[in-house]
C-alpha cells in the first residue's frame, strides 16, 4: 500500500506539471513578456548547456569583463533571471530546459548523444539519490526533470518549426567545430560578430578555463549538486560506463529517438 501512494504521488506531481505546462498556468519556462527578437537558448539537463552558455556570454559581452558563474545571467539569463534583472542587449539570448513551448519565437535547440546525458545526469544528481541507487535503475526511471530525455527532444522535433524558428545543434558537433557552430547559432540569432570574435569567445569558454574559475571563484549554486559542475565534457563516456542491463534499459525507452538524430547504435558490453 505504501509503495502503491508513492507511486500514486509521483504520478499525480507528473500530471500536475504537465497541466501546468500545457494552460500555460505558473509555468517555469515562460517570461512574462516574450519579446519579438527574443532566442531560446533550449537543452535537456546535462547536455553541454553550460559551457554554450559561456560561450554565448563570451560572444555578447562588450568590454574585457571576464565572464565567470556569477556573472554569466546578466548576459545569458534564464527565464527566473529575467524578473529582476537587465537590462539585456538585444537580441536576448534566454536559456531553459524546457520542454516545447509553442510561444518562444527562435529556439537553438542543443541535443547530445542520451546515452552521454543519462550518464552525467546519474552523476549530477547522485546527492539526490539512495546511496545504492544503480545507473540501471536510474536509466529506467521516468521521474526525471523535466521528463525523459527522449520525450523532451522528440518534443521538439515533433513541433514542426521552420528554419527560421528552430535551429539544432548537436553537442558533438559543437565540441568538433566549435567556432564553426558558434557561427550558425550567432547568424541564427541575428548577431553582428566578428570571426576574431567568435574566435575569442571560444578560447575564453575552455573546458579547462572554466573548471578553474569553478576552482577559484566557486558556483552559486554550490551544494546543491554532486561533485564538480563542469566536468569532463567529452564525447562516448558512457562506452565505458554502461553494462549491457544499461544499454538495453536505455535502447528500449529512447533508442528510436537517439536513432532519429542520427547517433550510431551500438553493440552491447
Amino acid at each position: 500500500m505504501d509503495q502503491g501512494g508513492i507511486k500514486l504521488s509521483v504520478r499525480a506531481k507528473r500530471w500536475a506539471r504537465r497541466w501546468a505546462l500545457a494552460t500555460g498556468l505558473h509555468n517555469p519556462f515562460v517570461p512574462r513578456q516574450i519579446w519579438p527578437d527574443d532566442v531560446f537558448f533550449v537543452s535537456y539537463p546535462r547536455s553541454g548547456s553550460t559551457w554554450l552558455r559561456f560561450l554565448l556570454a563570451n560572444l555578447v559581452k562588450v568590454g574585457d569583463e571576464a565572464i565567470d558563474f556569477h556573472n554569466v545571467a546578466r548576459f545569458i539569463p534564464e527565464v527566473a533571471d529575467l524578473a529582476s534583472g537587465g537590462p539585456y542587449a538585444s537580441p536576448r539570448i534566454i536559456r531553459t530546459h524546457a520542454p516545447f513551448q509553442k510561444r518562444y519565437p527562435r529556439t537553438i535547440y542543443l541535443v547530445r548523444d542520451g546515452r552521454d546525458v543519462y550518464l552525467s545526469y546519474y552523476h549530477h544528481q547522485g546527492h539526490k539519490m539512495a546511496e545504492d541507487t544503480t545507473l540501471a535503475a536510474f536509466l529506467a526511471s521516468d521521474d526525471h526533470w523535466p521528463g525523459r530525455w527522449s520525450d523532451h527532444v522528440a518534443g521538439w522535433l515533433d513541433a514542426g518549426l521552420d528554419q527560421q524558428r528552430l535551429l539544432l545543434v548537436r553537442y558533438e558537433d559543437l565540441r568538433q567545430d566549435t567556432a564553426g557552430e558558434l557561427r550558425r547559432m550567432a547568424d541564427f540569432a541575428g548577431l553582428a560578430v566578428s570571426d576574431e570574435g567568435i574566435a575569442g569567445a571560444v578560447a575564453e569558454s575552455a573546458f579547462d578555463r572554466m573548471r578553474r574559475m569553478e576552482n577559484s571563484s566557486g558556483h552559486p549554486r554550490a551544494g546543491k549538486y554532486s561533485g564538480q559542475f563542469v566536468r569532463q565534457g567529452k564525447s562516448g563516456g558512457w562506452r565505458d560506463a554502461y553494462t549491457a542491463e544499461d544499454l538495453a534499459i536505455f535502447n528500449a525507452k529512447d533508442g528510436p529517438v537517439l536513432a532519429r538524430l542520427g547517433y550510431p547504435e551500438a553493440p552491447a558490453p
